[in-house]
């Protein structure tokens, strides 16, 4: 007797399922998972691949998730039942029952769905049976159950310094990111940049949201604070762990940079005018990585000289131009300041005129 014995996977339904993404509510009922191609993924438009992911993602916890690779091996995330059925092309009225083993244990009769949900490799024997005692030949399926999301790495590379409460690095610092995956393989790598709304300038811009790594912004320019979210999936759909990343762009050098001198300088005909040997202070302030060092050079060509805390106008009459900037921890410089005064070392001149 010729008989054929379907191997139907019935995915179960998986409750308590974490959101992953705020849009994963308005999935719909009965939906069908399809899994695109690696390359299918990658031709996807920016604006379609978060609403295919959100979709994989939801129809993977819904109805499971059932792969085949080019070695015809069976890879499955655990969470599906499967039944055995007779073709109805080719059942014939004889026909008595189904019996299967699992991993070459014992051999029973099947009535009941099938639950592999636990890791691990199987191998499923089944074969027919009719009323006549003709068996079916047997068939088998190599089928593995993967329930270890990916291992995610990720490193920024580029200047850095650790304040007192965050992470700062220059503009253009790096990003890379790799997955891997020891059982199905990776799928797909998910950068998610700034979720919430923060300033650029004077509009608000939100997140870019869930991108693949290839596509996302891998270098970071502008000024302020960036909070990354990472994470990635394998070929069955198992979803790593988020890891979050935050650091902060200071792109800007020392805000504050005052120079004063002691005793003050006195203003006469549009002039400010010094006595010899005034010393002249420097400040500078950096509200973000702080300030590494001030520089001073007494030509505006260069020459620049640390700040060793006070500097003396002193030497010939004349107009004395002290150049100033500060550098703050992570390199950046500050705009160049000029301290100017004229020196006046000439007594005044006085006549004495007798009358007699």
């Amino acid at each position: 007797m010729k008989k054929l014995i379907k191997l139907l996977f019935v995915f179960s339904f998986v409750l308590g399922l974490n959101a992953l993404f705020s849009e994963e509510k308005q999935i719909l009922e009965d939906s069908k998972l399809s899994i695109k191609t690696q390359e299918e993924l990658q031709k996807l438009k920016r604006e379609d691949f978060h609403a295919e992911i959100v979709k994989l993602m939801k129809a993977s916890f819904k109805e499971g998730v059932l792969q085949r690779d080019e070695l015809g091996r069976y890879y499955t995330n655990g969470r599906y039942k499967f039944k055995l059925l007779e073709d109805k092309k080719e059942t014939e009225k004889l026909f008595s029952h189904i019996e299967y083993s699992i991993n070459g244990n014992s051999t029973q009769a099947y009535t009941y769905p099938i639950s592999l949900s636990e890791e691990g490799r199987y191998r499923l024997d089944y074969k027919g049976f009719d009323k006549l005692g003709n068996v079916e030949e047997e068939k088998s399926y190599d089928i593995t159950v993967d329930r270890t999301p990916p291992e995610v790495y990720y490193t920024l590379e580029g200047p850095s310094f650790m304040g007192e409460t965050r992470l700062y690095y220059k503009p253009g610092v790096k990003l890379f990111v790799k997955a891997t995956d020891k059982v199905s393989g990776v799928y797909e790598i998910l950068v998610n940049i700034e979720d919430k709304e923060r300033k650029k300038g004077e509009q608000k811009y939100k997140g870019q949201g869930n991108l693949p790594y290839r596509d996302s912004q891998k270098e970071f320019f502008e000024h302020g604070k960036y909070t990354l979210y990472i994470r990635a999936f394998d070929k069955v759909i198992n979803l790593s762990k988020k890891k979050e990343v935050e650091f902060f762009v200071d792109a800007k050098g020392p805000s504050i940079l005052e120079a004063r001198s002691n005793p003050v300088t006195r203003e006469f005909n549009g002039k400010n005018y010094c006595l010899n040997n005034t010393e002249v202070l420097l400040r500078a302030e950096d509200n973000e990585t702080g300030i590494f060092k001030i520089e001073y050079s007494l030509t505006a060509n260069g020459g620049w000289k640390r700040y060793p805390g006070k500097i003396r106008v002193s030497g010939n009459s004349g107009e004395y131009k002290i150049f100033y900037r500060a550098i703050d921890n992570l390199g950046n410089i500050s705009e160049v300041k000029t301290f100017s005064c004229e020196l006046d070392q000439v007594p005044p001149g006085s006549k004495a005129y007798i009358k007699n």
